[in-house]
């Protein structure tokens, strides 16, 4: 992921940096902005989005034991596995790999849209809740949403969309 964004910065260093994921992806999005930032690099993204963030490889929350039920989509069990796989036996709390664990000060402006109905939900709320007051993190909360729920042809995820569109134009149109 590095090595793909330093090719943009330094193919296209007049543009605003912007980083978006679903999943594990927004997970990953969310780890390499924090590393970006400790690193103090020069260019760093402006604005950040996640989709249905996958948090916390090590999955610790107890309060996901009990929103299992509530997700047809994802399973624990699987999770845990493939983060154990992932992580090739490095620590699955550091931050690389569970950045709810990071520093989410000096970040970008980061939009974050999860589901009442997902796996991830407690530790969406839970960087919720450890964000409130650093004015850069803004949350989404879509009641009864499974996981990833912004793919299907739903009213929903339209609206989703429809946020994300919204919150990213001031990037593009400053070029236009």
């Amino acid at each position: 992921m590095q090595q793909s964004y330093d090719k943009i910065i330094r193919d296209y260093p007049d543009d605003r940096a912007m980083l978006m994921g679903d999943s594990a992806g927004g997970g990953l999005v969310l780890a390499f902005a924090q590393k970006l930032s400790k690193d103090k690099a020069l260019i760093q993204p402006e604005k950040i989005i996640l989709f249905s963030p996958w948090l916390a490889l090590s999955m610790q929350n107890p309060a996901i034991k009990q929103q299992e039920k509530l997700d047809k989509i994802l399973s624990l069990k699987a999770l845990i596995d493939a983060g154990k796989k992932y992580s090739r036996g490095e620590d699955l709390v550091h931050y690389l790999l569970s950045p709810i664990n990071g520093d989410c000060k000096n970040l970008g402006k980061i939009l974050v849209f999860y589901g009442t109905d997902e796996l991830f939900y407690p530790d969406c709320k839970k960087l919720e809740e450890k964000t409130k007051g650093f004015g850069n993190f803004s949350f989404r909360e879509f009641k009864g949403m499974q996981h990833d729920w912004v793919i299907f042809p739903i009213p929903e995820a339209e609206e989703a969309l429809e946020m994300a569109v919204e919150y990213v134009i001031p990037i593009t149109c400053q070029h236009a």
